[in-house]
């Protein structure tokens, strides 16, 4: 049990409110150079810079788009890294990231099942709940709901559970469903990430795909069935 104070009616009250529970700290920051890119910034530099205003972080990595995804160790350390102006000559924005402060949780309840999401959000908004997704089953070319519910928390992780209304419901981890690739039909990834070269022709097309180290895969698509071809592109 929390400590408890003393109120001034003489009753023992909670040091802590209970929302207390709740409280976020954000770890995950995106820093962006205005007018630039950190892809070019000595990365000697980044970290002086970061090391002095804040300490030293979890994590620095440069991404693809030249922005520095930063992971910090403490809330003392995220509301310095949101400070944070300048790196060398450089002029920054920080922002804390957008989907990896997060976290998503599945709850199930039948009673709730004529609610809407927005009011059921309204009601979980001051426990972290930042957006209720129903889940769909689709029977007989409809969509019908369930009851239940995904929730989307402004936390690293999820909570244990909930209370809404007079329930209070175990929240599970939200496994959503597995990549998959229209192209070459593996999992894992999208048509936009596929690897897969492609090209068509009159009678069809073909697909290389990487089977494993220098072992690869032709298929050629026909007005038949596809033929496939396995070869090897070592030396």
């Amino acid at each position: 049990m929390g400590s408890r104070n003393l109120a001034p009616d003489g009753e023992m009250r909670p040091s802590t409110s209970p929302e207390k529970e709740y409280h976020v700290h954000e770890r995950f920051f995106i820093a962006k150079i205005k007018d630039g890119s950190f892809n070019i910034v000595s990365a000697i530099l980044i970290h002086k810079a970061i090391q002095a205003n804040v300490g030293e972080v979890k994590s620095i990595k440069k991404c693809k788009n030249g922005y520095l995804l930063i992971e910090v160790w403490s809330e003392q350390q995220a509301t310095s890294i949101l400070k944070m102006t300048h790196i060398g000559n450089h002029e920054i924005t920080v922002e804390a990231h957008s989907r990896l402060n997060q976290s998503k949780g599945v709850i199930s309840e039948s009673e709730l099942q004529n609610d809407t999401e927005d009011d059921i959000l309204e009601e979980l908004r001051a426990q972290n709940v930042t957006a209720v997704k129903r889940i769909l089953i689709k029977k007989e070319g409809k969509l019908h709901p369930t009851k239940h519910l995904i929730l989307t928390f402004n936390l690293l992780s999820i909570p244990k559970s909930v209370h809404i209304a007079y329930f209070n419901l175990s929240v599970r981890p939200y496994i959503p469903n597995p990549l998959r690739c229209f192209k070459c039909q593996k999992f894992g990834h999208t048509i936009q990430g596929c690897r897969v070269v492609e090209d068509i022709f009159p009678l069809g097309s073909f697909r290389l795909r990487q089977l494993s180290g220098t072992l690869w895969q032709f298929t050629i698509d026909g007005p038949g069935d596809a033929c496939h071809f396995a070869f090897c592109a070592g030396d």
